[in-house]
């Protein structure tokens, strides 16, 4: 799963402000006791599929 981010600075005296810094972070399923990812526990796909058809 990613997250894109944008971080949007506020005019403050002669700077007009702008977009300041963007980027991306992935995060993975490790459950408690693996050493390695496993695929998204079905409640959190179905959490995330329903959030996304909104």
């Amino acid at each position: 799963m990613t997250y894109a981010f944008e971080v949007w600075g506020h005019p403050h005296g002669e700077l007009s402000g702008g977009l300041a810094a963007l980027g991306a972070v992935t995060v993975a399923h490790v459950p408690p006791g693996s050493d390695k990812a496993q695929p998204w526990p079905a409640a959190v796909v179905d959490a995330v599929a329903s959030q996304q058809a909104e």
